[in-house]
């Protein structure tokens, strides 16, 4: 599993891995929790390979902090994009949907489709902000030097935008079953829009 990370993290931590984890699956004898402990590193491993090659690049130059911090909170999204899809295929292959599967039950659907989209929403948002005051010093020195994260951006409407669909997905009806009258009672349709606001549905 190590040579999946970097050679400079294999060098540093490989050892001190390898030991932590043969320990673990020497301090149980019972082969039900060496395969628990097995099927937690095989999990982690992806992400923390990716993870860890991305701080290298990072760390040679090749990567860009800002670009780093935009690839994390893309990545922080790709659950409620992969979970959507599986949904669809399912659908679409055997006209099921995967509503009483462990995806849509609690914390996971939790996790997926509101956690990891804040804190995604958190990160892009904490990253305009430093980018913008940063650019506004250069600006300073230099009022032709004006640049605008549009990644940053990016990744910031559509955590939102994921976000949106957690919250209001029950809520449209409210307002597209009937446009007009839907404005022209606009309390009545606040008030439908508040109670069908994050119901999930378990089955």
């Amino acid at each position: 599993m190590l040579s999946f990370y970097p050679e400079h993290y294999r060098e540093q931590y490989g050892m001190q891995a390898a030991q932590t984890l043969d320990d673990m699956l020497a301090d149980t004898s019972s082969r039900g929790k060496r395969a628990l402990i097995w099927a937690r590193e095989l999990l982690v491993l992806p992400g923390n390979a990716a993870e860890q090659h991305l701080i290298e690049l990072s760390r040679r130059g090749h990567l860009r902090p800002r670009t780093l911090v935009d690839m994390i909170a893309l990545a922080l999204l790709l659950p409620f994009v992969l979970a959507i899809v599986i949904d669809e295929f399912s659908e679409y292959f055997s006209s099921s949907h995967l509503y009483g599967s462990w995806l849509w039950s609690l914390p996971v659907l939790l996790i997926w489709a509101l956690v990891l989209p804040l804190f995604s929403l958190a990160i892009s948002s904490i990253a305009l902000i430093l980018s913008l005051l940063r650019s506004r010093q250069r600006q300073v020195k230099s009022p032709h030097h004006l640049q605008i994260p549009w990644q940053t951006i990016v990744v910031g409407v559509l955590a939102l935008g994921l976000l949106s669909l957690t919250v209001f997905h029950d809520s449209v009806q409210c307002w597209t079953t009937n446009p007009g009258n839907a404005i022209a009672n606009i309390s009545q349709t606040s008030q439908c829009t508040s109670q069908t606001m994050l119901r999930i549905d378990f089955h």
